[in-house]
């Protein structure tokens, strides 16, 4: 929830991206209007392949920045190896623009799949993935945008 009372999430299916066909998954806001109602809005859509993740897991949500910016994850999409993504969507005027922070490979040793939400400390993007790492059992992660 952002200072403004707006809340912002992740779906795991819908949006526009045609490569799934239930769609990729959305980033979206949930805009405070007046008497407490809400006003929801998708700010972005997973479009999956190698330039883009696909499927925010269930409950890993998005973590905001003083600026407004969002990041997260998604559990495919990515490199070529299909294994997941951390992004951020950076505010732009009235709209967000996506960047793949890191893709997530099955054969290195960073682990993939990341199932969880991020957490954000002096500016880094902490997390964690379900599979792979040095025990094969998921790894923590550090990225730094």
């Amino acid at each position: 929830m952002d200072a403004k009372g707006n809340m912002y999430g992740t779906t795991y299916y819908g949006g526009s991206g045609e490569a799934c066909s239930d769609g990729c998954g959305t980033v979206y806001k949930l805009t405070l209007g007046k008497n407490f109602t809400y006003t929801q809005s998708v700010i972005y859509s997973f479009q999956a392949g190698v330039k883009d993740g696909q499927n925010p897991d269930q409950g890993a949500g998005v973590t905001l920045d003083a600026k407004g910016n969002l990041y997260g994850t998604t559990l495919y999409g990515g490199s070529t190896e299909n294994a997941g993504t951390v992004y951020e969507l950076k505010v732009s005027g009235n709209s967000y623009k996506e960047s793949l922070l890191w893709s997530f490979d099955t054969v290195t040793s960073d682990g993939y799949y990341p199932r969880g939400g991020v957490i954000l400390v002096g500016g880094n993007v902490y997390g964690t993935t379900s599979s792979g790492g040095s025990h094969s059992a998921g790894a923590a992660f550090e990225i730094k945008p």
